[in-house]
């Protein structure tokens, strides 16, 4: 799940808000798009190792 803060500027490319990994509940704040997608990389990777 991905939210987005009401002071974000998509357009402007300033992504802030928290993203949280349903299943795993592993949660983070993030203050960039490059944040965003590490967390999502890393927790994707975490769940395919066995």
């Amino acid at each position: 799940m991905v939210q987005l803060h009401a002071e974000a500027r998509l357009e402007q490319g300033h992504f802030t808000g928290r993203v949280e990994h349903l299943v795993s509940h592993q949660a983070t704040h993030f203050e960039s798009l490059e944040e965003l997608v590490a967390f999502i990389v890393r927790v994707v990777t975490e769940q395919q190792t066995p």
